[in-house]
């Protein structure tokens, strides 16, 4: 995909050469091409950049300001619909499934076990979906999240926790302190989505990695807001 930004302020081809190298350094970004008499730039990315991501490129470069001129963002997401959350639908449609299973060989149709077996498959499936392309789910979480936008690193960590979380649940191991976990984690998790929803910020969802190309919507809330809800019940 494409984004267009202005860059006012330089001189030189000088100045054109740190642009790009400060550019190139961000993950995603395969290109950008510069015009020096009109600041007019084009970057080629495989990952959304925020407004953030390169205004901090821009300003690392030198003292130069940039505008956001135009973007494809809308065009390279989907409407918000219920075709478009199919493969979310599903997913969680399979969970579930699995879920009933699980209580149906263990006999125990309670509240607590269900949902234990719901969050585990739940952290295990999601994770693994983050996993298969981690470098762009961590990039994707920065476009949003409030840990991540401060340390990328996050993005790293975030997967392994969501599948230690997800082994925890299945094995039962102490489920209090994994629900504590959950809270945490997901209660942070959702104060980026909340608030991107909340600007309207059309940026791709990375809860399902970057494989599905998904919006952040209000689904995304429901989902984490939904985790944290149950985590809260499993400590009453």
């Amino acid at each position: 995909m494409n984004q267009e930004i202005t860059i006012q302020g330089m001189h030189c081809q000088s100045c054109v050469g740190r642009i790009k190298k400060q550019f190139l350094a961000l993950d995603g970004v395969t290109d950008i091409a510069v015009d020096l008499p009109t600041g007019r730039s084009t970057i080629s990315t495989s990952t959304w950049l925020d407004n953030e991501s390169i205004k901090i490129a821009v300003s690392t470069a030198g003292n130069y300001t940039v505008q956001v001129v135009d973007s494809e963002q809308s065009t390279a997401l989907p409407d918000t619909s219920i075709s478009t959350y199919k493969p979310l639908i599903l997913i969680v449609g399979y969970i579930l499934l699995g879920t009933v299973i699980a209580m149906y060989a263990e006999d125990d149709y309670s509240m607590k076990f269900g949902m234990r077996v719901f969050m585990g498959l739940f952290f295990l499936v999601f994770s693994f979906f983050k996993l298969l392309d981690l470098g762009g789910f961590a990039t994707a979480y920065q476009s949003y999240d409030i840990i991540s936008k401060r340390w990328k690193g996050w993005g790293y960590l975030y997967p392994f926790v969501e599948l230690i979380l997800g082994i925890g649940f299945l094995i039962g191991w102490n489920p209090k302190v994994l629900a504590i976990a959950t809270i945490v984690v997901l209660g942070i998790s959702s104060i980026g989505v909340i608030q991107s929803v909340l600007n309207k910020t059309k940026i791709q969802c990375a809860c399902i990695g970057t494989g599905f190309n998904l919006p952040m919507s209000t689904v995304t809330i429901i989902e984490d807001l939904g985790m944290v809800v149950m985590a809260v019940f499993m400590l009453l």
